[in-house]
């Protein structure tokens, strides 16, 4: 059997067991909405997206600490890594946060692998108002700074930024997320090959269903235009789940699949978060 069927067969058997995790859950429904927290204005529902943690038109109550293992398997790079994940609320309608990780390399015969820490991101929300018929709006403005080991393909050894708006607004019971934006790459070097930054386009949606007053389902699509010339975009889907198993404590769990050669394969992402 080759890697990538092995591959493959080794993200089926992850996604089974995530759906067999789902089924009790999805058996029980409550019709009550999900549970939400801190004030109106700033709360949103309780399943937070994976893709979109960033960019979502949701801020957190006070502070979101999350310790997240992720697993990304591509054609040229298998990259396994431990993250933390920190989102805070200074003040009413504002969110600051960042994310930052060490991971491990696999990658092609020929090329270097390793492991070290992982690019630095950072962002900030800003709560531009509740409009007609629930739907809130967020301004933001994103940074990545180049700490990544880019030897070991941790990192693209470039600065980027950029800004974004996005959207919630609740379809019935479930809440539907969309934002979009723009993001400039400087030129950087991966794997020692040399990358011509590229100005770029984003969009992002995603659709939050809660299943009882502690149990989410997260489906979530991104794309984004190619960050470096001869680097094709990023296009991915996502599946996942948000389980609040405590009063500040939740279980979040996803299994995603790339559509473009510039997305992983198959990524799977695991994690506790807890909420003080």
């Amino acid at each position: 059997m080759s890697r990538r069927s092995l591959g493959r067969s080794r993200w089926l058997v992850l996604a089974l067991a995530l759906a067999a995790l789902a089924a009790p859950a999805v058996a029980q429904t409550d019709p009550q909405p999900a549970s939400t927290s801190g004030s109106s204005a700033d709360a949103g529902p309780a399943g937070r997206l994976f893709l979109g943690f960033d960019r979502e038109a949701v801020l957190v109550n006070r502070q979101w600490w999350e310790g997240q293992v992720e697993i990304a398997q591509g054609d040229v790079i298998d990259v396994q890594q431990v993250r933390l994940v920190v989102a805070m609320n200074p003040f009413r309608g504002m969110e600051f946060g960042g994310r930052i990780g060490f991971g491990s390399t696999d990658t092609d015969r020929g090329l270097p692998d390793g492991r070290g820490a992982t690019d630095l991101d950072l962002w900030a929300k800003f709560a531009l108002g509740r409009f007609e018929g629930g739907t809130h709006v967020v301004a933001g403005a994103l940074l990545t700074l180049p700490t990544g080991d880019n030897t070991a393909g941790l990192g693209d050894d470039a600065f980027s930024g950029g800004g974004f708006l996005a959207i919630r607004r609740p379809i019935g019971r479930m809440t539907l997320h969309a934002d979009f934006g723009i993001r400039s790459y400087q030129d950087g070097e991966i794997l020692g090959f040399k990358q011509d930054g590229r100005t770029t386009g984003f969009v992002g949606g995603g659709l939050v269903i809660p299943m009882d007053r502690s149990f989410d389902i997260i489906a979530e699509a991104r794309y984004e235009s190619e960050k470096f010339r001869d680097r094709d975009a990023d296009s991915r889907v996502l599946g996942g789940i948000d389980w609040r198993l405590t009063t500040n404590g939740r279980l979040r769990a996803a299994v995603g699949f790339g559509l473009t050669d510039g997305a992983p394969d198959f990524q799977f992402i695991a994690g506790w978060a807890g909420m003080f």
